[in-house]
C-alpha cells in the first residue's frame, strides 16, 4: 500500500455520483486533461469523453499534410482547402471547449502543430499523393514559408484561418507551432543540437546547406521565428524544446508566452516531490536564457511513464495525479520558480492500439486521471 496521498488538487467537474472525488477547487486551479491526435478530436468517442470527463485543457496535434493535401508534383495547382472549421464536425468540437453551462470554466485548447512527414513532406500515405510541402523546393524563386507570394496553401495562411474560427467561438488557446523540432533525426545522431540550415530534407551528398545533414531546423534563425511570427499576440508554447541552443535561442522570442515542457520517467524512478524540482530546473534554464522577458507560464505538454507506447491504467492515472498535484503546490509556493505560473497537464498515453485516457470508459476510474480515486493509494510515487 502506498502512502496516503493528500488530494488537495482537483478541478471542479467531478464525477458524478462518485464518492473517490474530493471537494470542488476554485476556478484558478491548474487545469488537466489529454493529448489528442488530428481527426480523433472529432471521434465520436472523443465526443463522449468530453462530455462526461470535462477536462480544463487539451493538447491537439494537428498534422497539417493530413489537413491540406495537393498533388504529388508540388506546384502552386490542385491545392486542396483546409477544413471548413464552421460547419461541421470541428464546429461542435470547439463548441465543446468554450465556457458554457456544462463547462463554465471553459477547456484550454494547445493546438500543437506538426506534419506527419518526418521532413516536411506529408504523410507519404496514400503514396500518390504524398501531402504538402511546408518548405518548398524552389529555391530560385523563393522559399514559400510560411506564407509567400499569397499562396493560400502555406502554414501561415493555415494557422490564421483556424485562429481565426477559434477566435469566433470564444476557445481559450495556446498555441505551438513544431513539435519537439529539436529531436528531428540528424545522420547518424539523435536530434539537432545545432540549428542553422534551411528546413527541409537535406541530401547528405548537398554540401550547399551544411554540415551535419538535418532532417529539420530553423530554431537559431528567421525561418523559426517565422512560424511563430505569423500570429505575433498568440501566447506561443514552446513544443518541448529541450536541446541548450535551441532553447537559448528560442527564449529570446516575444512570441513565446508559455513554457510547453515534455517529461516521461518510468514508474518508481522518481518521487513526486523531485519531479517537481526536474521541471523548476527546465524552467529555471528558460527563466536564465532572457532574463530581460517577462516569466512565462508552464505547462506540460506532455506528461507520461516512457516515450513508448503507454497504457492508460490505474497506476498510470495515480502518478499523473501525484505529479499533478505535486506541481499544483508549487504553483502555490513563493519560493518555487513555478510559482503562480503553472497551468496545468496534458497525459500523453496510448497509440498502436493502447488507449489512451479519452478511448476509456468513462466509468473508468483512470480516465479523469485528474480526479482523486481511493484506488490510487496502493500505488506509490
Amino acid at each position: 500500500m502506498g502512502a496516503a496521498i493528500g488530494a488537495t488538487v482537483t478541478p471542479e467537474n467531478q464525477t458524478p455520483g462518485s464518492a473517490d472525488c474530493t471537494p470542488v477547487v476554485g476556478s484558478g486551479s491548474p487545469r488537466a486533461g489529454w493529448c489528442v491526435y488530428d481527426h480523433s478530436a472529432i471521434d465520436a468517442a472523443h465526443f463522449a469523453a468530453l462530455r462526461a470527463l470535462r477536462p480544463t485543457i487539451l493538447r491537439w496535434f494537428v498534422s497539417w499534410d493530413r489537413y491540406h493535401l495537393q498533388p504529388r508534383s508540388g506546384g502552386n495547382g490542385g491545392l486542396v482547402a483546409p477544413p471548413d472549421w464552421l460547419n461541421g464536425p470541428y464546429r461542435e468540437f470547439f463548441e465543446e471547449l468554450a465556457p458554457s453551462t456544462l463547462n463554465p470554466r471553459g477547456t484550454t485548447l494547445v493546438v500543437q502543430m506538426q506534419v506527419k512527414g518526418p521532413s516536411w513532406e506529408g504523410d507519404s500515405q496514400p503514396s500518390q499523393n504524398p501531402g504538402t510541402k511546408w518548405a518548398r523546393w524552389d529555391q530560385f524563386y523563393g522559399r514559400q514559408y510560411p506564407d509567400r507570394f499569397g499562396v493560400a496553401a502555406t502554414y501561415g495562411a493555415f494557422v490564421k484561418g483556424l485562429d481565426a474560427a477559434l477566435a469566433s467561438m470564444n476557445v481559450d488557446v495556446i498555441w505551438e507551432a513544431w513539435n519537439e523540432a529539436d529531436l528531428r533525426g540528424q545522420l547518424g545522431a539523435s536530434g539537432a543540437a545545432e540549428n542553422f540550415l534551411d528546413p527541409w530534407y537535406v541530401n547528405p551528398f548537398n554540401l550547399f546547406n551544411g554540415v551535419p545533414w538535418y532532417y529539420w531546423s530553423g530554431g537559431a534563425g528567421e525561418l523559426w521565428h517565422s512560424l511563430y511570427q505569423q500570429l505575433p499576440r498568440a501566447g506561443w508554447g514552446t513544443s518541448g524544446l529541450v536541446k541548450p541552443n535551441w532553447v537559448q535561442r528560442t527564449a529570446q522570442f516575444p512570441e513565446v508566452g508559455y513554457l510547453g515542457l515534455h517529461r516521461y520517467f518510468p514508474y518508481g524512478a522518481i518521487t513526486a516531490t523531485n519531479f517537481v524540482k526536474d521541471i523548476e530546473k527546465m524552467v529555471t534554464a528558460w527563466d536564465q536564457a532572457a532574463p530581460h522577458l517577462p516569466k512565462r507560464k508552464v505547462f506540460l505538454g506532455e506528461c507520461g511513464i516512457g516515450t513508448t507506447v503507454q497504457d492508460t491504467n490505474l497506476q498510470f492515472a495515480a502518478t499523473l495525479f501525484r505529479r499533478h498535484e505535486a506541481l499544483s503546490q508549487a504553483n502555490e509556493d513563493p519560493a518555487s520558480p513555478l510559482y503562480g505560473r503553472y497551468v496545468g497537464t496534458t497525459a500523453h498515453s496510448g497509440g498502436r492500439g493502447v488507449r489512451s485516457t479519452w478511448e476509456l470508459d468513462p466509468a473508468d476510474p483512470a480516465a479523469a486521471w485528474w480526479q482523486y480515486k481511493s484506488g490510487y493509494e496502493q500505488y506509490t510515487a
